[in-house]
């Protein structure tokens, strides 16, 4: 989330609002335990597999992705 700009605890356009630590621990874990986490997983290796089919480095997949959508 934090390569496209999404990230909690963050300024920026998807940033959110600053949380206690305890409080974005809890977050964390429930990210995790809800699945969320292996998602996100799935998400990133399809990202890096689109990179090397494009031929270009991770980061610049993520740029492409935030400039164009």
């Amino acid at each position: 989330m934090a390569r496209v700009g999404a990230h909690p605890d963050t300024a920026g356009l998807f940033g959110g609002r600053k949380l206690p630590p305890e409080t974005l621990d809890e977050l964390r874990r429930c990210v995790a335990g809800g699945g969320t986490l292996a998602l996100w997983n799935e998400v990133e290796e399809q990202a890096r597999e689109e990179a090397r089919r494009l031929g270009i480095s991770i980061e610049e997949y993520y740029n492409k992705v935030r400039s164009e959508g």
